[in-house]
């Protein structure tokens, strides 16, 4: 966890360099949460976080600077999470069914796939459709109406996905876990800070 702190801080040294942005970054992090609301929250929505996020959560930020346009507060995220302590969905099944293929969907073909499944009134595929949300908790805005989440229930828990559903290209895997995930957008953040800089040092050179 101190790794991640200290990149995060590196970072945010980096940008107060050689910009005015600094103060804005530094606005964007939120103090760590409180542990008896952490306990709180957990309680109300019956389940207990996954160890990496509660650990930034804890001794890091709530919410704040991080992938997308920044990880939400918790109590934000759950604002767009429901059923947390039930099981998320077998992500495979998932886009077998609902995954716009280009090789199979052609023309109205997909469309027509679609309404057959969501139609039906009881079916093991509409089953699956309604419990694509449960166990899953947004974490961030991915852009251009997709969004990042973790997964707190199930067999996948602890991982990170994203939600790419509004270009009908279902669920993608990005991660193992929070930290690992959090802590390679700061090394790509700060290669792309320590690059600019050095573009900077020729020009004034």
């Amino acid at each position: 966890m101190n790794k991640v702190e200290n990149k995060l801080q590196k970072m945010k040294a980096l940008i107060f360099k050689n910009s005015s942005y600094f103060p804005q970054i530094e606005n964007q992090q939120n103090l760590p949460i409180l542990h008896e609301n952490l306990q709180q929250f957990e309680e109300i929505y019956q389940i207990k976080f996954p160890m990496e996020y509660r650990e930034f959560l804890l001794n890091v930020a709530n919410g704040g600077i991080g992938p997308g346009n920044g990880i939400f507060p918790l109590e934000r995220a759950l604002q767009y999470s429901t059923n947390l302590h039930l099981p998320w969905l077998n992500p495979t099944k998932y886009n077998d069914l609902f995954k716009y293929y280009s090789s199979m969907d052609e023309g109205e073909s997909f469309d027509k796939r679609m309404n057959l499944i969501l139609n039906r009134i009881e079916s093991p595929e509409l089953d699956l459709y309604n419990r694509r949300e449960n166990g899953i908790l947004y974490i961030a805005d991915g852009g251009c109406g997709t969004n990042i989440f973790l997964v707190v229930s199930g067999t996948k828990r602890g991982q990170i996905w994203i939600d790419l559903n509004v270009t009908e290209e279902g669920y993608s895997f990005i991660a193992d876990d929070f930290l690992s995930w959090y802590e390679k957008w700061l090394d790509r953040k700060i290669k792309n800070i320590k690059g600019k800089h050095e573009v900077i040092k020729r020009r004034n050179s």
